[in-house]
Formats: C-alpha cells, structure tokens, sequence
C-alpha cells in the first residue's frame, strides 16, 4: 500500500536485492521501481520540485511573513505543526522550498529534514530515508557504517526518535493521506519542548484537520493563494523573455491570454513560460504549444487519489461549460438524480478512511452530497465561487486545467460528449451524457439532426443544455421519444418556446427535470407518469397553472416555482422544498393537504389574503413541520401577513415576510438559530418594533429592511447592538432621513447595502469604527450623501470596495 494511502503496511521486500548494493543504490533503485508502477511518477515530481530560483521573488508576500512569524514566535515553545494547503501547481513546495533554502532561518535549528512523502511506498523505505537524512545532518564521523537497512519498522521509528531530542525543524512535502499525521505522530513529536516546528505541504485540508485533533493549539494551516494578475505576468515574463519584466508590444496580448488561463497558479506559468522561451517565435504560434506542454496530466493526480465514490461527483463538472459556476444546490440534485451518492433509506455515508464507506441514521441523500462536495473542497478539486452568508458555499466551478483533464478522461470513459459550435466532432458512437452549450444555434445547424440519427440513444443517461439561443423545435419536441433512459433533463436558460410533447410521459426514469428561465407555458398532463422525478424546476417560466397530475409525483423532492395546490398533494411525503405555493380562494384545500407535509424544509407561500381563521389553520400547518428551515411569505399588496397564532419553529434559520405586519411575531426575539431576516414591506413604524427585537439576537448574519419596512424617521444601532451581524442592507425606505451607528455597534459588519433612501442626506455617523467593512454597495442615493461618504471612506476605510451602481446582492 503506497504511503499516502496508509504508512501502516509494508510492501514484501525485494528477495533479489543484492546485497553489495550501497545504501545509495538501493535507494535510488527503489525510486526507479516506484517509478516504473507509476508512470506518472515524473509528474509528481515536476509538482513537488521549485520551479525555478526566479519564481522565488514572486508572490508569496503573505504566506510567507506568516510562516516567518510562525518560525520565531517565542510564545510557541512546544512542538508546532503547519499545514501549507492549496491545489496542485498552487506553490506549496516552492514556498516550503523557500524557508527550506533559508539558512538564516534553517540556523536556529539543530538539524533539518526534507521529506518528499509520496516517493515512498513502504514505510519502512519513509523512516530510513529519514533517518539517513538526520545522520548526515549531524554530519557523524562513523568508523564503521551504520547498518540500518535489516531494521524493522518498530526499530526505525525508535532510532529516529533519538535523533529528534534537539531542536529540529521538518519538512513532509506532498502529503496526500489523511492518515499520515496518525501514523507519524508519536514518532516526530515526542520532543515537546525547545521550539521544535513540522511543515507539511498537501492539496488536501483534510490532513490539516487530522493536526487539528491532534492539538488544535499547536497546529497553523495556511492555504497558498493563487497569483494575482500582475504576479502571474510578471513570472510568464521573467521565464519566458529572459528575466525581463515584460514583453515587446506585440506579445503583450497573448501573454495576458496565456496568462489567464492558469489562474494565478505558479507551476502552470512557469512549465509555460519554460516551453516558450529561448528563440523568439510568432506570439500567436504559442497557442498551439499550450497543447504540447500537456500541463493538465499533473491535475491527474487528484483524480486518481480520490475514492471511487468521489470520482464520478468531480468528473461531472465537465459537463459544465469551462469558467461556469454552478449553484451548489443544482449541482448535488444532479449527482443524487444519476445516482453517485450512496445512501440508503435516509442513511448518511461517510467517508472513514480512503476509500472506505460507513453509514450513518439520520441524513438524507442532500446531507450526504454536501459532504462528498466538501470533501472535493478540501482536496482543492472544486473552488468556491461564492458563498452563502453563513459562510456554507453557494456555487462553485473548477479550475480550466482540471476541466482539461476532465474532458481527457471523458474520452477514455465514455462518461459524457461535450458539443459546441468549436467541437462538432464525431457525435455517432456510445456516451452516458451530452452537453450542449452554444452561442448560436445557426453555428450548429444540420448538428441536431445529426445528434438525433446518430448518437446511441439507448445509453443516454443525462442532457444538458447551455445556450440562450432557441432550440430548434423539432429536436426538442423529439427528446422524450428518443432518449428514454434519461434520468437528467435540464434545459436551464435556454430559449425553449415552446411546450414539450405529451410524451413526456414515456421518460419513466426521469429524476431531475428543469425548465428554469425558459420560455414554456405549461406543462402536459402526462408530468403525471414521471413516478421516480425528485426535482421539478419551473421558476421563472410562463407556467402559471400546474396539472392535477402533479399529486401524483410521489418521490419528488423539490418542486421549485408557482404551485397551486391539489388534492392529493398532501401524499407527497418525500417532498422537501416546496415553492411557491399560491393561495388562491380554495384556502380550504391549501390548509388541509400542507398539514400532511411534516417533512418540509424550505416552504414559500404566495399571495397572502385570508381570513383570520383560515390564518389560524395556515399557522396550525406550518407548526406541524418540524424540519423546517427556510420559510418565505407573500401577502397580496396592501394585505396584512397574521403570524400570531404561529409557534417558534425550532429550527428556522431564514425568514422572509413580504407585506404588512401589526409587529414581528412574538417568537421572533428568542429564536437563537435566525441566521437571515427579510423584512419587506412591512409598514413598521416605531424603531423600536423594527430593530428592538432583533437586536440580540445571537446567530443574525443578514438582515434586510426594504420596500418601506420601516417607515420611521430614523433607526440607530447603539453599542452592542447586531454583535454576529455581518450583512446589512437597507433599501427603499422612503421616510428615513437619519442613521446613527455607534462606535461599538455591528462590529463584525462585512457588507453594506444602502438604496433608494431619498431622504438620508448623510453618512451613517461612525461609519469610520466599522473596521471590518468590505463591501459598500449604494444606489439612487442623494448627491449630498456621496459628496460626504468618500472622503470618510478614503481617509478611514480605504480597503472598502465601493459599489456606487449596484443594487441589492442579498438574493437566495
């Protein structure tokens, strides 16, 4: 077993080895093995190596001041572990290297160790390596040569535990198990005292966190940001035009172009920048060597050190168009509705050891998605575009060398055919899925014709469309007769103007069906027989009346757009989100199928406008939903939204109310788990209903006040107040003409939404002591306000983006 899957089990030892070998050819020898099973072996240490003393005054300002101060804090005189993580080609070894390389830092220590972990698979070859590294260290004069290479593994680690009682400094490069802290604990730390320091360097977070239990106190992680763009140019340069700054005139736009499409990471720029330089040829000449530098194959090392469960949920970002961030919540839909996440019956799977699945009571199949996509996180695969303001990632994409790498194993697995009016090759032949993503539908003409003929419709599992184009009709309507094995249908922003056949019916393994912002007006009664669809998407479509064959879909999840209720909808017990369901003038009905729907979630309500019995009735449902985490309220305009008869539900994390309110319910200030609250037309008129109740609330991150919540005169935020608050916004408060922030209110406040108050005239006083404001977003906002919040802005908060044209960004 190699060491970066488990350092707990020895390979059998070569019978063969000749015993006259020195200990340096045994060594060597051992490598070229290792080698020879792994063939991307040079790949491996291509990423583990520096790139060039040149790429060592480039970037890593940051990290490294932090690893600096880390190395001489005097504080920390105990055994210290730091975890340098990021994705492959991110710098983590260069900048290892650099504090390596450092004698004035390496000095203060007794003796040193560079270790490149994944040369190693027995562990016995690990620790002898280890060992021999710390004896010439100490630069030993030995008569007689000392024999380590019959010892066992119990016996190596006692040796090197002698030669770690000094003051030592080591170096673990290229980490990939999260077993290997475990493994070597006992070993490397048992000398506590003197200021001892680990540096560790590994794309998975997964290994930080393994430090963390051993002795959260003791243990850094740093993650190695990318180059910015001036950076990355800077290093192509200096590579590529012989240690100049930058390049003549006519290669200026094509560096940039190469430039970009490694993102900031190092090892990409400068593998590039190697291939380019020497003799000067046609800038333009340089795209065609990007695909001879074949820089992708080190993103295969990723891939194939994930656990077989995992490899699929990272192989389907291919079928995403390069550079596309995809909702988190459309992404894990998708996996469950191909089936890459194990559960069973609600059970969670989890991840033990590599490759290793247990299962777990009391998750369901989304929970378990969220942990796979986590997972792919933390091994730095999948980035983070953006986040929810609990700080739970929101959308996400890949980096373009991973997607390279994808599309090559896509090749190989027939997992997916990727068409664009670029790459109409071959369509005929076998493949699971297709994704067709286009700018022009004229670029691809005859191309759907062909796709129907052509392709073997029989292994079709998923189809996927990115084009805001209109697809041609007649490919459409011929999609449920022709690809009957479909379990994926998403037509998301396309130009779909029409309705789909009534065969739509005949898609009996359908589970994820999308028509979000597209042009239909209705759906088939035939929907009916859709008996396995989880997730139905109709938002921001001409639907506006749903068939009563909907009731029928009992194992959907997330039906998503306007709903009108059915008789029999209160039978859809696997339902979780459901939104929005219009109350209309058969209140009746609406109150008698919700109550059957204990297990929601995530429950929209449009068009308020009811009595107040029926109220009472609508509350008496909503209490009954014990799983209920996000709800959101419409009432009819100028109608009255009546929550008193509602109970605190216990674990409601975001609340939106749309329309008139006498006063927030009573439940409202004793709720510990509000994460957001949207307060929208509201028509409260004392500040002290508005802000009174809110103010201590302990887990508030967002708050919004708009549409003429408030319609007082002013709203102050006294010491004290919003402690957790991290967003604000305030938008359309048509009477408010003062706002007052004390020094030591919304202390944690990251970003500010100000808009259409006509009648605030100045800045919020104090606006300076929000020391941790990032983002301050205004519009239609008075002259008079902007003439006096910039130079606020630039003499007290100048690291604050400003945004004097956007509007609201806090959107679910």
């Amino acid at each position: 077993m190699n060491i970066r899957s488990d350092l707990g089990e020895s390979k059998q030892q070569d019978s063969n080895v000749n015993q006259e070998e020195t200990e340096e050819a045994k060594e060597q020898r051992k490598k070229e093995e290792i080698a020879g099973r792994n063939p991307e072996e040079k790949w491996k240490k291509l990423d583990r190596g520096s790139y060039n003393v040149k790429t060592d005054i480039v970037g890593f300002k940051e990290e490294s001041r932090k690893i600096i101060d880390w190395l001489t804090d005097g504080r920390r005189a105990d055994c210290n572990v730091m975890v340098l993580v990021g994705m492959a080609g991110q710098g983590k070894t260069t900048l290892a290297k650099k504090i390596f390389d450092n004698k004035e830092v390496i000095k203060k220590f007794n003796c040193s160790a560079w270790i490149n972990v994944s040369d190693f698979n027995d562990p016995k070859e690990f620790f002898r390596f280890m060992l021999k590294q710390l004896i010439n260290e100490e630069k030993e004069l030995i008569s007689t040569p000392f024999d380590y290479s019959d010892m066992d593994l119990v016996s190596l680690k006692n040796e090197v535990i002698k030669y770690l009682h000094k003051r030592y400094i080591l170096f673990f490069d290229d980490v990939w198990s999260i077993n290997f802290w475990k493994e070597i604990e006992q070993t490397v730390s048992s000398n506590n005292e003197d200021g001892c320091r680990i540096i560790i360097t590994t794309r998975n977070k997964e290994v930080a966190y393994t430090c963390y239990t051993w002795d959260k106190s003791r243990t850094t992680d740093v993650e190695v940001q990318p180059l910015s763009d001036e950076e990355s140019l800077k290093l192509f340069c200096q590579i590529a035009n012989d240690d100049k700054t930058h390049y003549p005139e006519q290669y200026a736009e094509i560096s940039s172009e190469i430039v970009e499409i490694f993102e900031g990471l190092p090892f990409g720029i400068a593998a590039i920048g190697k291939l380019l330089s020497g003799p000067r040829i046609n800038p333009y000449e340089w795209k065609s060597e990007l695909q001879k530098a074949n820089i992708t194959k080190i993103m295969c090392l990723g891939y194939d050190n994930l656990p077989d469960h995992l490899k699929p949920c990272l192989l389907y970002f291919g079928i995403y168009p390069q550079g596309y961030s995809v909702k988190i919540k459309r992404l894990i839909r998708q996996w469950i509705a191909e089936g890459f996440v194990r559960y069973e019956m609600g059970r969670r799977a989890e991840e033990v050891a590599e490759g290793f699945v247990r299962y777990e009571m009391g998750r369901c199949a989304e929970e378990v998605a969220e942990d796979y996509l986590t997972s792919l996180i933390n091994r730095n695969l999948v980035l983070v575009s953006s986040f929810t303001v609990d700080d739970k990632p929101k959308s996400c994409r890949i980096h373009c060398l991973i997607h390279d790498m994808i599309l090559r194993q896509f090749e190989d697995l027939y997992f997916c055919r990727c068409i664009n009016e670029n790459n109409r090759a071959d369509v005929s032949g076998v493949t699971r899925r297709l994704s067709i993503a286009t700018n022009s539908t004229e670029a691809l003409t005859g191309f759907f014709d062909d796709l129907l003929v052509d392709i073997e419709s029989l292994y079709i599992r998923s189809l996927l469309f990115f084009t805001k184009e209109q697809l041609p009709e007649d490919f459409a309507r011929q999609i449920p007769s022709k690809y009957k094995q479909l379990k994926v249908l998403d037509f998301e922003n396309s130009q779909l103007l029409y309705n789909l056949d009534q065969c739509l019916g005949g898609l009996i393994h359908l589970k994820y069906l999308s028509f979000r912002n597209t042009k239909i007006e209705s759906l088939p009664k035939s929907i009916g027989k859709l008996q396995n669809l989880e997730t139905l998407d109709v938002r921001q479509t001409d639907v506006n009346e749903m068939p009563k064959e909907v009731a029928k879909l009992r194992k959907l999840r997330h039906f998503l757009g306007l709903v009108q209720m059915k008789v029999g909808m209160g039978g859809m017990r696997s339902l979780q989100t459901l939104r929005s369901v219009e109350l209309d003038d058969n209140v009746g009905l609406i109150e008698k199928e919700l109550e059957k729907l204990w297990q929601i979630k995530d429950l929209g309500l449009k068009n308020y406008y009811v009595t107040e019995n029926d109220a009472k009735a609508i509350c008496s449902a909503i209490n009954k939903m014990r799983h209920l985490e996000k709800l959101h309220i419409t009432a009819k305009e100028n109608e009255m939204i009546d929550l008193k008869h509602m109970k605190k539900p216990s674990v409601l994390k975001k609340l939106c109310l749309q329309g008139m309110l006498h006063k927030l319910p009573e439940w409202v200030p004793n709720h510990v788990r509000f994460v957001k609250l949207v307060l929208s037309g509201s028509k409260l008129t004392n500040e002290s209903d508005t802000l009174g109740p809110l103010k201590n609330l302990p887990s508030l991150l967002a708050l919004s006040i708009i549409d003429d919540a408030y319609v007082g005169n002013s709203l102050d935020f006294n010491d004290g107040d919003f402690e957790c608050l991290k967003e604000l916004e305030l938008g359309s408060l048509h009477s408010l003409s003062s706002i007052t922030v004390d020094s030591n209110a919304l202390p944690l406040l990251k970003k500010l939404h100000l808009r259409d108050i006509p009648q605030l005239k100045s800045v919020p006083f104090s606006i300076q002591h929000l020391k941790n404001l990032e983002h301050l977003n205004y519009r239609n906002m008075s002259a008079e306000f902007h003439q006096i919040l910039m130079p606020i802005i630039t003499k007290h908060l100048p690291h604050v983006r400003i945004n004097g044209v956007l509007g609201s960004s806090m959107k679910d």
